[in-house]
């Protein structure tokens, strides 16, 4: 970005670069995001000039977009049910589908005043911070392999001023988990891609989220599964379990949570129509 450039070309400037590799609707919200996080300008079409050091931030920022690395991760900042979250390469960036998720948690239980929640593979906090800031009687835990995650979500939880008990627990060590605490609610949105389905998969994601929160090895459904089986001893009687769902393998995960004798299965689709969540309860 060159000296004595106004706000209004460095912005159209850099959405003519992104237009190369992304939709121009996507390449303008990207510029406009890219101003409000990272400069705290809101108005593209003004004459001002950007600042040097504005200019040295924009050159970085344009770098890394270029090289399609995701504009939260450039920014720091991820947009969640109106929330604001920091995230960096240690967490996935909050999905539009785990919104929808969260959302079906609060309307099947928001008469419930008080419940004790169980987030598995929290990354973020965001389903956990989201849950816990809709009732002060809700109990909420969150767990995750990666104490750098862990980490960021401590911090979130902090600026957003809710209550969550983080813990670093790997869930697929059966062995370090307490049974004689029970939960109310267990939700996971757990890594659930195949590596065989790496090469369809968009080069942002790839590259720059984890790959950790992502892939779920030869056995996609292995958390799944683990999941299902921690619930059979850590949820009360009729507890719910909620997953977000890999939609290649919705029904299969269904007959894996009915094997476990988990009543009132649904499977419940997304904004798209795809086969995105699945809820259960435990009797």
């Amino acid at each position: 970005m060159q000296k004595n450039t106004s706000i209004k070309d460095a912005s159209l400037h850099l959405q003519k670069l992104l237009s190369t590799l992304y939709p121009e609707n996507e390449a303008r919200n990207i510029v406009r995001y890219l101003f409000e996080d990272l400069l705290e300008v809101y108005h593209l079409d003004s004459d001002n000039l950007i600042t040097d050091s504005d200019a040295l931030l924009l050159n970085d920022a344009q770098d890394r977009l270029l090289k399609h690395e995701p504009i939260q991760y450039v920014t720091g900042r991820a947009d969640f049910m109106g929330l604001q979250l920091s995230v960096d390469h240690n967490v996935l960036i909050p999905r539009p589908e785990t919104e929808e998720l969260v959302y079906l948690i609060g309307q099947q239980n928001n008469k419930q005043k008080e419940l004790d929640i169980l987030d598995i593979g929290t990354g973020s906090g965001c389903i956990a911070i989201y849950l816990a800031g809709l009732s002060d009687k809700w109990n909420v835990s969150a767990w995750d392999i990666s104490e750098n995650a862990i980490e960021l979500a401590i911090s979130n939880a902090g600026i957003i001023d809710v209550d969550v008990n983080f813990k670093v627990q790997d869930v697929l060590d059966t062995t370090s988990i307490a049974s004689d605490i029970k939960y109310d609610i267990i939700v996971s949105n757990p890594p659930y891609i195949g590596l065989d389905e790496l090469n369809s998969m968009d080069t942002h994601v790839i590259e720059y989220e984890p790959k950790i929160a992502l892939f779920a090895g030869n056995d996609p459904l292995i958390f799944y599964k683990s999941i299902a089986a921690l619930g059979t001893k850590i949820l009360n009687m009729n507890g719910k379990l909620y997953y977000e769902l890999n939609p290649i393998y919705s029904d299969e995960i269904y007959h894996i949570v009915k094997s476990y004798g988990y009543q009132e299965i649904e499977i419940h689709s997304d904004l798209e129509g795809k086969s995105r969540m699945l809820s259960a309860v435990w009797n």
